[in-house]
């Protein structure tokens, strides 16, 4: 005979694992957005901007777009789980992974196209409603 307490827990990891599989299973098509690169220092833990003598600075990259994010041509889709409005945006945070060890910095300024995912934030690490986890980077002269 099975102990009672073993049938709760086979219940909950059937149930943990029906939830993690549950989760936005579609297929991320990646966006093409562009803009002007841009660096930004913000108040960081442990108050966000509460105590400008204790809390830390934190430097991000993020887009300025010329358009709302929603108007360019390379998004057709925003995340599940923001809302409409969060695509008239002007502003995008980017994560920038550089395995490459590309100086991203010299894009500061210019007119780029990013390649990557759009995703929601999440934590206060996140300047934006929207994010975009850069796989491309590349320097243009015009708007398409």
């Amino acid at each position: 005979m099975i102990p009672t307490s073993f049938k709760y827990f086979a219940v909950l990891i059937f149930c943990l694992f029906t939830l993690a599989s549950a989760q936005d299973s579609t297929p991320k098509h990646p966006s093409v957005v562009e803009g002007i690169f841009q660096s930004g220092e913000f108040f960081g833990p442990p108050g966000y901007g509460k105590n400008s003598k204790t809390d830390k600075i934190e430097s991000y990259y993020y887009l300025q777009l010329p358009t709302p994010l929603m108007q360019q041509q390379g998004v057709s889709t925003l995340p599940s789980d923001v809302s409409t409005s969060a695509g008239l945006t002007f502003f995008v945070q980017l994560i920038v992974n550089n395995p490459k060890n590309v100086k991203v910095s010299s894009y500061v300024g210019h007119r780029v196209r990013v390649t990557g995912n759009l995703l929601s934030a999440t934590t206060g690490h996140h300047r934006t409603s929207i994010l975009l986890e850069a796989s491309k980077i590349e320097l243009i002269k015009k708007w398409r």
